[in-house]
């Protein structure tokens, strides 16, 4: 009988246990890599920096990289790893990575 009193309690408790995944979890960035240094010269590419500089900026990826302040975000088991296989690109404008740490 004492059996099968602790039964129904063994079997509960290895049924939460198995149900408890633990997930890798990170922090993860978004990287922007502008890409018009691949479609540039290097007079232009100096002169669309110097352009930028005139405004207080050390470049054009200073400029853009303050217009869009990413945070960052916590990411855990498969959405982690969509976010370190992400890797959107626009074309001629920029690609976009996760940084995850």
């Amino acid at each position: 009988m004492n059996k099968l009193f602790f039964l129904p309690i063994i079997f509960t408790l290895l049924l939460f246990n198995s149900c408890e995944i633990e997930d890798e979890c990170k922090d993860c960035t978004p990287q922007v890599n502008w890409t018009w240094d691949d479609m540039l010269t290097a007079d232009e590419l100096q002169d669309l920096n110097e352009s930028y500089q005139d405004l207080g900026y050390e470049d054009a990826d200073d400029y853009y990289n303050s217009l869009y302040q990413f945070e960052t975000e916590e990411f855990c088991g498969e959405d982690l790893q969509d976010a370190e296989d992400y890797n959107e690109s626009t074309l001629g404008a920029f690609s976009l990575t996760y940084d995850c740490q």
